[in-house]
């Protein structure tokens, strides 16, 4: 936590403000200290949505995918940078397939158009697959009616943040086609 007023000069960094001439800084006048701090529990599509910007979030239940040098935060077709900007090693050497994490961090940053979560905690989920909405631990045609059970509900009931699986805003059988590819793996 940061308390005070503080000064620097910036220069905007793809669209948003990053710290130039840190010597121009005021930081020894500002109190730095740490407190419990609850995250925002979230999902991969509201970061897309670049909801959350600059707070303490936590994805829940996402598989951890490297490609090439970075890791992201994956849940079916969606997934969100994750960088260890802070050097905390949390990040594991070697990735275990089919291991689902929940993931804390600040959704500080827009690297080329592409969100980033700045990792401070990672801890393997207590359930598996996130797309076992019915938390059986398996991926069935149970799942499948989850989601029809879901879209028989008025649009304005339906819970579109935990059952949206393919991220358009709306709960339909496209949803279902994102349970039938993952049974098909």
């Amino acid at each position: 936590t940061l308390s005070g007023e503080i000064k620097f000069n910036y220069s905007p960094y793809y669209g948003l403000p990053e710290t130039k001439d840190n010597d121009a800084t005021n930081l020894d006048a500002v109190n730095i200290g740490t407190a419990d701090v609850e995250p925002t529990v979230t999902s991969l599509a509201e970061l897309i949505e670049l909801k959350h910007v600059a707070d303490l979030v936590k994805v829940e239940k996402v598989e951890l995918v490297k490609e090439e040098n970075n890791y992201y935060a994956v849940i079916g077709e969606e997934q969100v940078q994750v960088y260890d900007k802070f050097e905390t090693g949390l990040i594991p050497e070697t990735l275990t397939e089919g291991v689902i994490y929940d993931i804390t961090g600040v959704f500080g940053s827009i690297y080329k158009n592409a969100p980033e979560i700045f990792i401070t905690g990672i801890e393997e989920a207590e359930e598996g697959n996130p797309l076992d909405l019915n938390g059986d631990g398996k991926v069935t045609t149970a799942d499948i009616q989850v989601i029809i059970n879901e879209m028989k509900k008025a649009e304005g009931d339906q819970n579109v943040t935990e059952y949206d699986l393919n991220s358009d805003g709306k709960i339909t059988t496209a949803d279902i086609q994102v349970i039938i590819n993952e049974m098909k793996k």
